[in-house]
């Protein structure tokens, strides 16, 4: 199993809604993250930081 920050988690610790990641995702802001064997988004660190960015 994969380690990392689900979405939600980061979407909180950078103070964003948790939607904002897939749509920076989609325009190439953000690369795709790894995926857990559940298939959830798996984040590392430096995303909180990009995002508070």
């Amino acid at each position: 199993m994969s380690t990392g920050l689900r979405s939600g988690q980061v979407a909180e610790a950078a103070g964003a809604n948790a939607q904002t990641l897939p749509y920076y995702e989609r325009r190439g802001l953000l690369a795709a993250p790894a995926r857990s064997n559940a298939a959830h988004r798996l984040y590392g660190e430096d995303t909180v930081t990009a995002l508070r960015m």
